[in-house]
């Protein structure tokens, strides 16, 4: 049953020893009440103001208060029906620019801000740093071009059928939005799956972007055709390896090539061979550089002299650089003689020192 302002004063009058005061908005006295007393219209307004403790949301309303008996807190209803804030919880009101239906449930990633100033949305993905840095999980499903809700702190009901109960939750690295139990190298934690149902799960939202960067590295081992012919002064790329690894760069072993994640850091470079030529009566030098293949230019160059008279040496390096693409870089070697050099072992790798978002 509604009230006014004024039928509650009255009420007040006439029982002036119930239980509770409270000011209502804009009033300059305290209006008191008790628990019989089931909603309120405010004067000049046809919000409700709901006073005893709610089971279920009351019918919508944009701007509907009441007391949420479930969560022991306020509540209300704003402009997308459906939906309702408790006292504790925090949202983002978003626009969807990404050019698809955002469902809800979805983990997404801000992209910028439209004329309104309101932030862009997209689904997210941990497949790479940039794409894994989120905001929250929608509240709601979200139409193209529509305003909506993402919940950065607290509850989203949900499908988390696949999720599983008691567990942290991240942002999947294979499906755009979704979450997983698993952590995947790149991990953005979420929060925790409460409930693990299709029809009535729950997730407990608590961002924790990119918590730990993972350590990135790529290896290339031995060669298949360890023998390489140089022509005097003329660099040759060491292509065909044999064995290969990586967490989180890409490695291509025909090409010889190691292509970094695309997040800004500080990387090193270690490469280890031996080796064995012909003797020759004087000494010779060979230049092994590390040759960035995104922008044609070197990175950094070791000098090895050649003692005269040698048939087989070793050697090994390491350099750190600065880099903030996800450039491909390879090994060159060089001779200032025609000769032919050939790579017992060898090893290259790159590894992160820092990286950083």
């Amino acid at each position: 049953m509604a009230k006014t302002k004024q039928q509650l004063r009255d009420y007040a009058n006439t029982n002036r020893n119930t239980n509770g005061v409270q000011s209502l908005t804009g009033a300059t006295e305290n209006i008191m009440w008790n628990d019989v007393i089931d909603s309120m219209a405010l004067e000049g307004s046809s919000d409700f103001l709901y006073l005893a403790p709610q089971g279920i949301a009351p019918p919508y309303k944009e701007g509907n208060v009441w007391y949420d008996d479930n969560k022991k807190t306020l509540a209300y209803q704003n402009e997308v029906n459906g939906i309702e804030l408790n006292l504790g919880e925090t949202w983002l009101r978003v626009i969807n620019k990404s050019g698809a239906v955002i469902p809800n449930g979805s983990v997404v990633k801000n992209t910028g801000s439209d004329a309104l100033e309101l932030p862009t949305i997209e689904l997210a993905m941990a497949d790479e740093y940039v794409n894994a840095y989120v905001v929250g999980i929608t509240t709601h499903e979200i139409g193209i071009d529509e305003i909506g809700y993402v919940t950065t702190s607290g509850e989203v009901g949900m499908d988390t059928l696949l999720l599983t109960e008691g567990q942290a939750v991240y942002l999947s690295d294979t499906t755009a939005g979704a979450l997983t139990s698993t952590a995947p190298t790149i991990a953005s934690v979420l929060g925790l799956c409460i409930v693990s149902d299709a029809a009535d799960g729950r997730i407990f939202v608590n961002v924790q972007n990119l918590l730990n960067f993972p350590g990135s590295l790529g290896i290339l081992q031995e060669l298949n055709t360890p023998a390489i012919s140089l022509t005097a002064g003329v660099p040759a790329t060491l292509l065909g390896w044999t064995n290969s690894w990586d967490i989180t760069m890409l490695v291509d072993a025909a090409n010889g090539t190691i292509t970094l994640p695309n997040v800004t850091g500080f990387y090193r470079v270690g490469i280890t061979c031996q080796i064995t030529f012909d003797s020759q009566s004087q000494t010779r030098t060979l230049a092994i550089d590390l040759h960035n293949q995104s922008t044609l230019t070197t990175v950094f160059t070791y000098v090895y002299n050649v003692p005269r008279d040698a048939t087989s040496s070793s050697f090994s390096f390491q350099y750190p650089f600065s880099d903030n693409t996800n450039n491909s870089y390879t090994v060159r070697i060089a001779s200032e003689d025609t000769e032919t050099i050939t790579f017992n072992k060898i090893s290259f790798d790159i590894e992160s020192l820092h990286l950083r978002q």
